[in-house]
């Protein structure tokens, strides 16, 4: 079993809008990066975000679980959005979702990067990790 990520919260530190946090503490060990998952349905534009985040999730979750990990193990991640109108809906999910997900209190940081477009597309929203693959 992976050991855990330690979050931190600087005190001082800018506030934050949503469920992350400014500083993850990895222990020495493995670690595994992995690449944008993004949603499996390339064929529809109109593919609504909500659906595709739950599929990105959904990925990241079968990938965590191939590395013995699980969430608590994420040290990072980065998100790539191609509409800036998707941010809040973006923020709701992952409140929503990660408080499932997470042993809490802390989350893993977060870039958010809004970007012209991904590498199809349909495709509204891309999300890749760092993973502590660490044992106790």
């Amino acid at each position: 079993m992976p050991v855990r990520v330690q979050y931190k919260n600087p005190e001082g530190a800018r506030s934050k809008p949503s469920l992350y946090s400014h500083v993850s503490i990895v222990p020495a060990g493995d670690i595994a990066f992995i690449a944008g998952q993004v949603s499996s349905d390339t064929g529809q534009r109109d593919n609504e975000f909500a659906q595709q985040f739950q599929e990105v999730m959904d990925s990241m979750e079968l990938i965590l679980d191939d590395l013995g990990a699980d969430f608590d193990s994420v040290a990072e991640f980065t998100t790539y959005l191609v509409d800036p109108d998707h941010i809040p809906v973006f923020r709701e999910l992952r409140n929503d979702l990660f408080s499932k997900l997470f042993s809490g209190p802390g989350y893993p940081p977060n870039t958010l990067l809004v970007v012209q477009r991904l590498g199809e597309p349909e495709w509204l929203i891309e999300m890749k990790a760092v993973v502590s693959l660490s044992k106790k």
